[in-house]
């Protein structure tokens, strides 16, 4: 083959080994390592972001959650009853 080099006069040449896989070809490695590069680069900014997050202390998170189970509650039953209004004029408009 072309690639090889010619055996040392005198030296046998040590048996080749197979290949566990084949290489990739250097176009797919390329593009593989910009992925990686990629990655590895958003997982450093996700973590340069997340340490300066200001995280509520655990009185607020406690407040800000009430709120939002009370609020959506009230939502629901807002919705649930014009829902049930709704219902019940159509059923009187169809009979």
């Amino acid at each position: 083959m072309a690639g090889r080099r010619p055996a040392a006069a005198g030296k046998a040449a040590p048996p080749r080994r197979p290949a566990l896989r084949a290489p990739l070809p250097a176009a797919a490695a390329g593009q593989l390592e910009g992925r990686t590069r990629g990655i590895t680069t958003w997982l450093r900014d996700v973590r340069s972001e997340m340490r300066k997050v200001v995280w509520p202390s655990r009185e607020e998170a406690v407040k800000l959650t009430t709120m939002v189970i009370v609020i959506s509650i009230a939502v629901g039953v807002v919705l649930g009853g014009f829902d049930a209004l709704f219902a019940f004029m159509m059923t009187w408009l169809l009979q």
